[in-house]
């Protein structure tokens, strides 16, 4: 964001974003997450009940307020000021599938809805990044009741999935789900094969070489079946029988051998 009004609208990114000093990659500091999962504590009933359902035990306000004390520290302008057990670091990206950052626009009518707006445009993290949250934790002990580590990691997992984080959570920005490392290779596996797919296909769309298109549009159709279709559309009398052979191995290469689909499409090209 820009502390001065500026001359011009047009183009510039009216909303500001927290960036880090040294990667110059987008972050939540710390202080931030610390003060998201602080606010939820200001429902002592909401935490107690997934209290509850994390450890078994039935919490009073009164432990929870002393939980909260444990964690975050105690700022009150009747008490000593103690600081909290448990230490909140920026949350930093560890990974990105495709783009990181993307834009978007606010569309305000103001005071009258018939007059045109001006887009709004500002910088959102885009969907497929990945935050990594990062906590020191203990465990907290108080009447015969112990929040371990491992609870209290599921605890703030919950309330940052729930309340979300940063600017425009009411319109569902900064929300947060947590993926498995295994989910999240599958999903990245997914969309590099559908970049890989697009270059293909703007590749064999740009060359001159009837081939080249063919043996593009085998590495981005899914089965035999599909191929053998898009193989019909193609006028492949004029291939002599070096650019035969080298579709044929295309093919093979690609698809399951014993395909009755593969079969027809060699056979198209004999």
């Amino acid at each position: 964001g820009y502390p001065r009004e500026l001359p011009d609208l047009n183009g510039q990114a009216i909303l500001g974003f927290f960036f880090d000093y040294t990667t110059g990659l987008p972050i939540l500091p710390g202080s931030s997450v610390k003060g998201v999962l602080r606010n939820a504590f200001a429902h002592p009933d909401f935490i107690a009940s997934l209290l509850k359902k994390l450890t078994g035990d039935k919490w009073s306000t009164e432990e929870v307020r002393t939980l909260e004390r444990d964690i975050f520290g105690n700022a009150t302008d009747d008490s000593e000021v103690t600081p909290g057990r448990d230490i909140f670091y920026d949350a930093v990206i560890v990974s990105a599938i495709g783009r990181i950052l993307a834009d978007d626009y606010l569309t305000p009518h103001g005071d009258s809805i018939t007059e045109e707006p001006i887009p709004l445009r500002f910088i959102k993290v885009a969907p497929g990044v990945s935050f990594r949250f990062d906590f020191e934790l203990h465990d907290t002990e108080l009447d015969g009741k112990v929040l371990t580590i491992a609870q209290k990691r599921s605890l703030f997992i919950e309330l940052l999935e729930l309340l979300g984080i940063g600017a425009k959570t009411n319109v569902g920005y900064g929300y947060f789900g947590e993926v498995s490392m295994e989910a999240y290779d599958a999903k990245k596996r997914e969309m590099n094969d559908l970049e890989h797919r697009k270059q293909m296909r703007e590749k064999a769309a740009a060359s001159d070489s009837l081939v080249d298109k063919i043996i593009m549009d085998i590495e981005i159709t899914g089965t035999p079946r599909t191929m053998h279709k898009k193989l019909r559309d193609y006028d492949i009398s004029s291939l002599i029988a070096e650019e035969r052979s080298r579709i044929e191995n295309k093919l093979q290469e690609k698809y399951d051998s014993n395909d009755r689909f593969l079969r027809k499409c060699l056979n198209r090209l004999k």
